[in-house]
């Protein structure tokens, strides 16, 4: 059996937290790439860019990805936010 199909075969009560949360991760991007492409296939980054990709995937990875919550930004530009949110 490959790596991969050993991997759906797994039992979600076997996974740690931070597999569970690679795998929805995962799914998440591979069906949203499904639905609507990748309209940037093809075109190359700048190093710049790819080092910064890189660098977040190694803190998520990590769990150390620092991120500030969109309600917080707004509050800081000024901007109204949806009391719904």
């Amino acid at each position: 059996m490959t790596t991969r199909a050993a991997e759906k075969e797994r039992l979600v009560s076997e996974m740690t937290v931070a597999e569970l949360r690679e795998l929805i991760w995962q799914t998440v991007a591979e069906a949203i790439t499904d639905l609507v492409g990748d309209p940037d296939e093809g075109l190359e980054l700048s190093g710049w860019v790819q080092e910064q990709l890189d660098q977040a995937d190694a803190d998520r990875a990590e769990g150390t990805l620092n991120t500030i919550p969109a309600k917080q930004v707004a509050e800081e530009l000024g901007l109204d936010w949806p009391t719904d949110v």
